[in-house]
This record gives C-alpha cells, structure tokens and sequence, in this order.
C-alpha cells in the first residue's frame, strides 16, 4: 500500500490531484487527493512509476519499489511549470482528471501566469490577440458601447459563438449587443477585460465545438479564465506607457495579496486601476464647412475651435478609459469538503466621439448652440458583477460539485457637447442628455456528479453527469425624454419609452460524459440535452485519441453536434442608432423589432469535426512538440442583423417598405434573423521547444468561412414572396463573415533567460482582410497582411532576502510602428476622415507603444 500527501510550493495541501501507477508503460490503479491532499493506492508488490499530476502545476514521477506487506508513506510538492513545459496540465475539455494538452483528444492551448505577464499587453483579450493564432479581438471605433468593449472571437466565428468559463463555471456576457456596422455586427460581446491580470493563474482555450459538454454558444470552443489558489504571497505591479505618436498614455496599478486559512484553506484578493487616454489616427478634413462660401475661404479658426491638431474634426482610435476592478478567490474546508467562492466587481467609464455634425448641417446641427457644429461626447458606465459559491466534496470515489452563481453587467449611456435639432425651439434647449441603460443578468445553478473507476489493469473509466437551471434577464431603460423626442439626441439617440423592456428567460439542461482510458487509447462520448421556451436540443459530442508510437506519435478526433440559442438580447433588443451609410450621410435607422424576433428566431445548431496529429520528434524527451490538427465547422440558421431595408428605392420593393410600415418600422430598419448557412475551415499548427534557459513556440492558423446558403424566413415569405435573399442579407455583411478576419495568424515567439535577464521577442503576421462595400464591388478594400513585432527586456534582482524579488521590464508593442493599409477609395476615406477602415481591422491603429513596468514579488 502506497499511502501519502501532496502539497503546493505554499505547503497548502491540494485537492483533486490525480495519481497514477505506471508499470511497463501500462497505467494501473488511479486514485485523486481528498480535501486535505491524502491519498491512498493498494496496490502489489513491485517496481512501480508513480505519477502526479494536476491542472496547472508541473507533474512529478518517482520510481519506487514495494515489498510484500509494505506501507509506503510517500509525499510530494508540485512546482509551477516552466513556460511551455509540456508537463502542465488542463482542465478544460475532460470530466476525467487532469492532463497535459498534448495528451488531450481535442485541441487545446495553455496560457500560464508567466506568459500572461510577459505579455505586457493591456488586457486579456490584446494578450490572448498577439499569443494565439487562432483567437481575434481589436478595440473599435466610433461603435457607441463597442468602443468601451472588445469583441473576441475563435476560429473566425462570431463573437456569441465562443463560452467563456470562470474555474469551469459559466460566465455572464456584456449587455451590449453591437448594432452597428462592424465587424460582429448583431452579436453579443463577452467581455474578458473585467477580470484583473493580476488574479489569473491561467487560461485555457478549448478550439472545438463543445456545446454538448457545456452548454449553449459554445460552437466555436471554450475559453476558461483560472484563478490563483496560492495561499501566500503579495504580488505588486505596475505598467506605465504612450505610443511614439503622442497619445494614448496608459497606466495600470494591480496587486494579487493571498493567505491562508484555517489548515487548507485560502482567500486570494486581487484589484487593478486602469486609465488610457484616447488615440486619433483620423486624415485632414478636405471639404466645406459652411454653408456660406465666404466662410469656407479660412478655415484655420474652426479647425482650432475642433480642437483635434490638423485639420481633423473626428476620433477614430481607441476610446478613453478609466476602470478599477478587485476580483475575489477563495476556499475552506467544511463538512468533509470544501466550501469555494469567488466573484468581483468591475467598474468602467469610458469616453468616446460619435461623427462630427458641420455647421452646414442644418438637419443636424443647431447652430445658435454650435456655431462651429460639434461632435457628440458619448459617456459609457459600465458596472459588472459576479459572484459563485459552492461545496464540492467526495465520498466512496465519487465526487460532488454544487454550485450557484450571479452575474450582471449594466451599460448606461450619456451623451454630451450635443443638440436635439428637434427641440431647438424651445427655451434653452439641451446640450446633453442621459440616453438609457442596457442590463444583463444570469443566474446559474449547477450540480456535476463524477467518479473515476479503475477496470483491471489497463483501463481507467470515468463517468461524470449533472444539470444545470440558468435564468437571464435583459432590460432596456428608457433616456430622458429629451433624448429621444424626434430626431433624439445627436450621437446616440435615447431609448424611448417604448423600447424599454424587461425580459426573463430560464433554461434546463442535463447531460451525461463518459470517458475510457488505457495505455494507448482514450474515447469519450458526451450528450447533453437542453430546453427552454423555444424548441429543446439534443447535442452529442465523441472523441477518440490513439497512440501509434508510444510517447512519440499520437493521432486525435472530434466529433459534436452544437447548437446557440438566439441570445436574449437578440429576441428583445429595439432601439434607434444613428449610423453613417454614405461618405457623407447620416441616417436614423431602427433596430430590431421584439415582435418578430422573439417569436421566429430559432436556434443555431452546428456540427464539428477535428482530425489532429500530436508528435515528439526527439526520442526520448518531450523538448520539442508538434500538433496539427484540421478541422470544418458547419453552421445553419445563423442569427444575424438583417440588410438596411429602405436604403434606396432600388433595394427594397414597395410591398416590403409597406410590411414594415406596417409593422411601426420607419423605412430604414434592420431586424434579426435566421437567414444564413455558413461553412468554416481551417488548420492549427503548432511548434513548442523548450531547453533550459531557450523557449521557442511557432503556431499558425488559417481559417475560412464561407456563405453557403442564403434564405428567405417563411413569416417574410407570406408578407412578400418577391423577396430575395439579397434583399435580407447584403454583401457588407458577408464580407464581415467571410472577409472581415484574418484567414491567415502566424506567431514567432522566442524567449531567453540568462541569469538576471529575460528577452522575449515576438513576431506576429496578420493575413490579408477585406471590406466589401454594400453598394458594389468598385468600392471594396483591400487590406495587405503585416507583420507585428514585440520587443521586452526583463532584469529580475533578487536581494538575500528569502522569496522577495522585483521585476523591471521595459519594451515595445509594435516596434517597426507598424498601421494597417491606408484606404485609397475617396467614398470610403469620405473627405479624408477615414484615412484607415474604422469597420474592419487586423491589429488596429495605435501604433508603436514603449512603456516600463515593475512588479514586486514577495
């Protein structure tokens, strides 16, 4: 009998570690560690491998030999893993206990604590932009609520069609749904960036289909944010920088601060102060002002009074923002288990310029107010929250994991330095106004039921089901009433009393995952049913992974149904934005209608499939590794944001203008629908080496998602069967789709540690994009791929002092200062405004950005 504990750096005891005999490359018995890291293992005489290993740590093995009647008391500490030490292990994509990623049957990236804060960049979504090939988030502009939240997506799908975890639990997205024309145009955005750096132990990336093992949206993979456990230790931090074009200084303050508590219990607390002032890279404004010609003969007075540099009158670039977070982990022994939670709070302001109205604008501009016309200040507050308690424990094998958790994300909007044309004949008519709020709220509960079973000598079975009940709420709050009457508030036009709403949504879902295990082979079958108010899913998922050479050579595969339900804000969203359509025309147009939407939207549903290769070239070490894996996604009933109805005469037949008269819609509107079958493609590519003190990762991917069905919805088709499907759904949206990412990433990455110093260097090349213009072809772009280059420099000083050491980095994201292809047709640049695509970007238009940075470890 081997019999014994396992323990972290910190001497806290760990729960849930897996440990393995290992005879002859056969793996035998298993068992886990119990709430207070003790194990046991009967197990004959012999000579054994005994091997250790959890999520997240560096797993140990140790030979040891058993003689008849033994007990072997034999403890462990497990290390943190070096940087792309292929002894790390995940969580993510397996109810089964821990294991390395390369030994996992579906794709799966692990980014560490190291790699993260090596990263410098200024949040999770940049960092997980510039270290996977297969991951896009760019911050927008001149989005309303887009500029203040980023969009990330996998594989080239949506923004909606990626799950994010939080310690494996479902995290609540953002209010915010993108109504304008961007890329992720009608999609829901999660947002990464309201959890503090400083809390993250690390993240794993799921690059599959994983709806039937967690539920709704997560077609296009599962991202899951790990928290620190460390039971001791203070971390301090703090990153100042600017671009080399002037602007853009940022600053950030974060801390992690952990202690024990009671004999194996913890509370880790982490906070971070943001603040980034905005960038502009807009072009000189080429055209009159004034509707007086005289005027227009010296313009340097207006140009002052716009107060841009130049001759400037927009902001295109990053938005201004100010944010403080302080995020929570924390766990205690209770009951003969543990009694976990963890949560935080977000808090955002975030500033940004909607389009310039010229004084010659008399439709928009009031000119007694604005003389020399203005630009709407349009101000974001944004409040998250989110809190999870649960009990997990084990008994008789099995293991016990219930938990309830509680998020909601709050988007208020004002709008400043603005006129209500409408109103301009009032007494003192107003400049600002508050235009209404988004919320969104879920509330989950779970319970996951596992057991491991170890039959025989070579097979290891575990079983794992459980259910969840999620209930979302989605309200719309109306604005100050001068926010919304006529034309409404120029900017951002309020939400009026018959756009609010508040809506409830509940969802039930069971499931059921097992899994097998011997030496050379490993399949799992995963089902998952779900159901709510519109029709129920039934999703599958079967994985199968085959050793060809022992240690050497492995071939994996993926199979799954998926499916995304239209999200609640989809279903319910209605509200007035004002949108530029043309180089110099901005229209009001109306967005969504619940009155079809929530009765016709139907679900997505998708089918995955993966083929990969895992291999460890050098006999004999696992140094360097290679994985490749293939993979196709199919998507039907895709909900996306209709075409603008009403735009021209030409586009939209009378019988079509008059459905939507009909239905209260201006004849400018766009409605959500189910009108798109898309196909995505793709190849990940994969190289880690590691040898001492020299790390070297190259990953590729290449990703294309094209339009295989367009179609008309049968409620439309009773109202107007001279209907097209070009009519629904034009080619600007398409290009979005099929266009509007990279289809190609490439990452360099190189890292070297010398005693004291630590280079990191990387090279990343974003493929070609292009934006497809709505009316016709003579006006697309194309923009040509680039290369990014990301220089640190890192000394580490370690005074006698034992477990103290600082960290002084300094560097440069985008060294060479490298922009995006400049647009070359005049409609596009619209009066030399938009020098670069505001709709579409690969890395967006910061530019080079140094910066110093010093973290105290204690």
């Amino acid at each position: 009998m081997i019999t014994g504990t396992v323990q972290d750096v910190s001497g806290a005891f760990l729960e849930g570690v897996n440990i393995f005999m290992i005879n002859n490359h056969t793996m035998l018995d298993g068992t886990q560690t119990n709430t207070q890291g003790q194990y046991t293992i009967a197990v004959r005489p012999g000579q054994y491998t005994l091997r250790v290993k959890i999520a997240g740590k560096a797993s140990q093995d140790t030979v040891i030999s058993l003689t008849p009647g033994q007990v072997l008391e034999k403890n462990f500490v497990l290390l943190n893993p070096a940087i792309d030490d292929q002894r790390s292990y995940v969580s993510l994509g397996s109810r089964g206990g821990a294991r390395s990623p390369l030994e996992s049957s579906v794709p799966i990236d692990l980014i560490d604590q190291e790699t993260l804060q090596n990263s410098h960049q200024e949040n999770l979504g940049q960092a997980l932009h510039y270290l996977l090939p297969s991951f896009h988030s760019v911050h927008q502009t001149i989005t309303d609520g887009g500029d203040f939240i980023d969009p990330a997506s996998l594989r080239g799908l949506g923004p909606d069609q990626v799950l994010v975890l939080i310690n494996g639990k479902r995290k609540h997205s953002s209010a915010l749904l993108n109504v304008n024309g961007t890329l992720g145009q009608g999609t829901v955005f999660q947002d990464l960036n309201n959890i503090p750096m400083a809390a993250i132990e690390r993240v794993e990336i799921l690059r599959d289909g994983a709806a039937a093992q967690y539920g709704s949206d997560a077609i296009a993979g599962v991202i899951n944010i790990v928290l620190k456990e460390n039971k001791s230790g203070l971390l301090v931090e703090s990153q100042s920088g600017i671009n080399t074009a002037g602007d853009g200084f940022l600053y950030k303050v974060g801390s992690n601060y952990a202690l024990r508590i009671a004999k194996n219990g913890f509370l880790n607390i982490s906070g971070e102060l943001m603040g980034r002032e905005a960038t502009n890279r807009s072009g000189n404004y080429t055209d009159t002002v004034f509707n007086d010609p005289a005027k227009n003969q010296n313009l340097d007075t207006f140009f002052e009074s716009v107060g841009l540099g130049n001759r400037r009158i927009e902001s295109v670039g990053n938005a201004a923002i100010a944010q403080q977070q302080l995020f929570f982990n924390a766990a205690l022994p209770f009951l003969n288990g543990q009694l976990y939670a963890f949560g935080g709070l977000n808090f955002r302001q975030g500033l940004t310029r909607g389009i310039y109205r010229l004084p010659k604008d008399t439709l928009r501009t009031d000119i007694i107010l604005h003389p020399n016309g203005f630009s709407p200040h349009i101000l974001g507050d944004i409040t998250d929250r989110s809190i999870t308690i649960g009990f997990r424990t084990q008994k008789s094998g099995w293991t016990l994991d219930f938990s309830h958790s509680r998020g909601s994300n709050d988007i208020r909007f004002h709008v400043e330095n603005s006129n209500n044309k409408s109103l301009s004949a009032t007494i003192n008519p107003p400049t600002s106004a508050y235009a209404g709020s988004w919320e969104y709220g879920q509330t989950v509960t779970n319970m996951d039921i596992t057991k491991n079973i170890v039959l025989g000598h070579r097979l290891n079975f575990n079983l794992a089901l459980g259910g969840e009940y999620r209930v979302e709420r989605y309200a719309i709050n109306a604005g100050d009433t001068v926010s919304y009457t006529g034309r409404g508030i120029e900017g951002f036009p309020g939400f009026n009393p018959a756009d609010a709403t508040d809506q409830l949504r509940a969802n039930t879902a069971a499931y059921v995952d097992v899994e097998m295990r011997s030496r050379k082979v490993s399949v799992g079958i995963a089902a998952r049913y779900e159901t709510s108010r519109i029709k129920p899913a039934f999703i599958w998922k079967a994985t199968g992974r085959y050793e060809l050479i022992a240690n050497r050579l492995a071939i994996r595969a993926t199979y799954s149904t998926g499916f995304r339900r239209p999200s609640i804000h989809q279903r319910y969203f209605s509200g007035r934005i004002s949108r530029a359509v043309d180089s110099d025309s901005l229209v009001l147009i109306q967005v969504g209608l619940p009155s079809i939407s929530a009765s016709n939207l139907e679900p997505e549903t998708s089918s995955n499939i993966n083929l990969g290769l895992v291999a460890f070239p050098l006999k004999g070490n696992k140094k360097l590794s290679i994985t490749l894996d293939i993979y196709q996604v199919n998507i039907n009933n895709r909900v996306t944001l209709s075409n603008l109805y009403g735009f021209s005469d030409d586009l939209s037949p009378e019988s079509l203008k008059q459905f939507f008269t009909d239905l209260n819609i201006p004849l400018r509107g766009q409605i959500f629908l189910n009108d798109l079958n898309t196909q995505t493609r793709g190849i990940d590519l994969a190289l880690n080496y590691h040898y001492r003190s020299f790390s070297l990762r190259t990953t590729y991917n290449w990703t294309q998602t094209k339009v295989r069905e367009t179609k008309v919805p049968d409620f439309l088709m009773v109202a107007d069967a001279s209907i097209t499907n070009s009519l629904l759904f034009g080619r600007e949206q398409i290009g979005y789709l099929e266009r509007g990412q990279p289809h190609s990433k490439w990452i360099l990455f190189a890292q070297y540690k010398f005693k004291k110093v630590d280079i990191g260097l990387t090279n990343t090349r974003f493929g070609e994009i292009a934006y497809r213009h709505p009316d016709g072809e003579s006006l697309d772009e194309v923009f040509a791929a680039k290369w990014i280059t990301d220089l640190r420099l890192t000394y580490i000083i370690k005074p006698k002092k034992r477990g103290l050491s600082w960290l002084i980095s300094i560097g440069a994201n985008n060294l060479l200062n490298v922009f995006p292809d400049q647009q070359t047709q005049p409609r596009n640049i619209s009066e030399g405004r938009f020098v670069y695509n505001q709709r579409i970007s690969q890395f967006g238009v910061r530019g080079r950005f140094v910066y110093g940075k010093v973290s105290l470890k204690l």
